[in-house]
């Protein structure tokens, strides 16, 4: 059950992470330098990059949430 549950868990968070705040951390990564980081899908140094972009998308979503509930607390 508990390696059922991991399992489950884990492939959630590469759909999540993988696809999700991957792509949202791309794009603010893009915006961010000028187009410089990340490079290219194709030439990604291996998973520290793709871990790098995919925490910058989650910080990104986060840090939205976070904005968004202390302006709806503010009203």
């Amino acid at each position: 059950m508990d390696t059922a549950l991991s399992f489950a868990a884990r492939l959630a968070w590469q759909f999540i992470g993988g696809f999700v705040f991957y792509w949202i951390g791309w794009v603010v990564l893009k915006v961010a330098s000028a187009g410089r980081y990340p490079a290219s899908l194709r030439r990604a140094q291996g998973w520290e990059e793709f871990d790098a972009v995919t925490i910058v998308g989650a910080l990104t979503v986060l840090l939205t949430v976070v904005a968004l509930v202390a302006r709806a607390a503010a009203h």
